[in-house]
């Protein structure tokens, strides 16, 4: 699968990284790093006109200036393949950001993992996948539950990352522009118009 990401900052891809290398360290567990790239994701897919995702995310950065986020506590997402996480606060600007993004790069996109379909998306940092049995998922909530998890991170790209076949690798990335404003509301008429014919 490929997705519309933003990459995490420095410091905040350097906190993610020690929780996977403890992750693996004491339980094992290494899946997580199939996307060795600490990230929140907006769209996956399985398939994109890569051409066309690119000019969607230069779009959306040229119009966008970065803006923060809060990321709090622990998660799970339960089921078959479970999934240990970070959850990212839904803020407004964060949600009208994920909502637009999403909807326009599925015109060029096949495939869909609906799970980030806006009325179902959960924004987080993943910890822990893959990989993980039950008894797993238990220790490692029981090893982060006492640890304080609350970091700001500052969104200030897109990346897409795509699946090579062998590895997962950032194959385009563009800085949200400084000046660009407040968001997706500044420019939806542009992109309706561009877009919708």
């Amino acid at each position: 699968m490929h997705g519309v990401v933003s990459l995490l900052d420095d410091n905040n891809s350097r906190m993610v990284e020690k929780l996977w290398a403890a992750i693996e360290k004491e339980f094992g567990i290494r899946g997580v790093y199939r996307t060795p790239f600490p990230h929140i994701s907006y769209h996956v897919s399985g398939h994109y006109n890569v051409d066309k995702i690119k000019t969607v995310m230069d779009v959306f950065a040229r119009h966008t200036s970065p803006f923060r986020v809060r990321c709090c506590g622990l998660g799970v997402f339960t089921g078959p393949e479970p999934v240990v996480y970070i959850p990212v606060v839904r803020s407004p600007q964060l949600a009208d950001f994920q909502h637009e993004l999403w909807h326009q790069v599925t015109k060029s996109a096949d495939d869909l993992d609906f799970a980030y379909r806006p009325a179902r998306w959960v924004p987080h940092i993943t910890l822990a996948r893959h990989d993980l049995t039950q008894r797993a998922v238990a220790a490692i909530v029981r090893k982060f539950c006492t640890m304080e998890l609350n970091q700001t991170v500052t969104v200030n790209n897109l990346a897409l990352i795509y699946d090579t076949g062998g590895k997962e690798e950032v194959i385009y990335r563009v800085q949200l522009n400084e000046g660009g404003g407040a968001g997706p509301k500044r420019y939806r008429p542009w992109a309706e118009s561009r877009y919708e014919r």
